[in-house]
């Protein structure tokens, strides 16, 4: 998943379908709710992990405009019912072209300083950031609390309760 090459959006979003499938979990892309009034890039079920909804972002520069009209949509997807899929968690996949310079002389890129700013970002409504480069969506940094796409079946009902609460508390309508 990390090694991914893209040129658009719906190309990310099927070789991160595929791989998903690779790893075990049933996926469908482009699924409408139940109301015809929203439209989810991807949704994933694993029987050990549970269901997520997956919205995906590509965007040309690091303003946070696609970030923002993605964590609309997601409070928006999150009151919605699809048809054979009870979505237990919500994440976004916010993906900029990689430009890897230094950001103010520290030697960490600014494209890892600005995601981790969106990660931060999300993460306070109670969405998940799906880092592609540790194959999990992060719900938060430190303590962690994530669920691995790569290996499902280690979630436990600990980790659900935990990342249950976790959103709980911070879930709120961006």
């Amino acid at each position: 998943m990390n090694r991914i090459r893209f040129d658009s959006e719906p190309e990310l979003r099927d070789q991160i379908s595929e791989s998903l499938s690779e790893y075990g979990w049933c996926v469908e892309t482009e699924v409408y709710s139940v109301c015809k009034t929203g439209r989810v890039d991807l949704l994933a079920k694993h029987p050990q992990a549970g269901t997520f909804g997956l919205e995906i972002k590509y965007m040309e520069n690091y303003s946070g405009k696609k970030l923002g009209e993605a964590m609309k949509q997601v409070g928006r997807y999150r009151r919605l019912e699809y048809n054979d899929w009870n979505v237990d968690y919500w994440a976004i996949l916010p993906e900029t072209e990689n430009n890897r310079f230094s950001h103010a002389g520290t030697g960490r890129s600014a494209y890892h300083s600005v995601m981790d700013v969106f990660q931060g970002t999300v993460n306070q409504f109670g969405i998940g950031y799906l880092h592609r480069q540790n194959q999990e969506i992060i719900y938060r940094h430190v303590p962690k609390e994530a669920i691995s796409l790569s290996r499902p079946e280690t979630i436990d009902e600990s980790d659900h309760r935990g990342l249950d609460r976790l959103i709980n508390e911070r879930q709120s309508t961006p």
